[in-house]
């Protein structure tokens, strides 16, 4: 059992392809590891998800999530912060 606090992290994205690979990797080599990642890619029409699924496999503690249909920057944000566990 970690006695460190949960820390989550919220990720809402939308066709961060480009970018979503350098930003979950600097959050997984930081050092205090007892982190979720919640990703909700907001309906991305590039191959954002494609990116995170493959890093996902590789490391549980981070979750995704592909809205059916592009929600509004606030209702992404919502979602994660709803999905999160953790402070």
């Amino acid at each position: 059992m970690n006695s460190q606090a949960l820390v989550s992290v919220g990720i809402p994205v939308f066709n961060g392809a480009k970018t979503i690979k350098n930003v979950l990797y600097s959050i997984l080599n930081q050092t205090y590891d007892n982190i979720e990642i919640i990703i909700s890619d907001n309906a991305s029409t590039d191959n954002t998800e494609e990116v995170c699924k493959k890093i996902a496999l590789k490391d549980k503690r981070i979750s995704f999530y592909k809205q059916t249909e592009n929600i509004d920057i606030y209702q992404n944000y919502k979602f994660v912060l709803h999905k999160s566990a953790g402070t």
